[in-house]
């Protein structure tokens, strides 16, 4: 997804990708193959080491992966009541105040521990480490 993240600010409008153990694919709407030969972009600039850096915190964050974690532990923290006797709310509500909580504490308080919470549980799973 980083990789696409990259083709895509480099103007080749990326579709999809597949993955395995053993090979990348990724279309598009613009032809690769020319783009690489002309040197635009250059194959080491995509796989470049800060891709796990700032491209991986700013993809983080506008993904919607970081919002369904936020969600699981504004429940558990609280935030949110989702079963109240006679009031129970549904999926779409509990996501919709999680969205809500969520970009108002990335606006206003981007270091607040619930945040962190969150981002240290993503990549926590990202990362295979399974037990958080």
């Amino acid at each position: 997804m980083l990789l696409t993240r990259r083709l895509d600010r480099a103007g080749l409008k990326p579709l999809g990708f597949v993955a395995t153990d053993y090979s990348l694919a990724v279309w598009g709407l613009e032809d690769m193959g020319i783009a690489f030969k002309s040197g635009r972009p250059r194959l080491a600039d995509l796989f470049d080491e800060d891709m796990l850096g700032d491209d991986l915190e700013a993809w983080l964050n506008e993904s919607f992966l970081l919002k369904r974690t936020f969600r699981n532990c504004a429940v558990i923290a609280g935030l949110i009541d989702q079963r109240h006797p006679g009031k129970e709310k549904s999926g779409r509500q509990v996501t919709v105040s999680a969205d809500l909580i969520y970009d108002v504490l990335r606006s206003h308080e981007p270091d607040h521990i619930l945040l962190e919470a969150t981002l240290q549980r993503r990549l926590d799973r990202a990362f295979g480490n399974r037990t958080a």
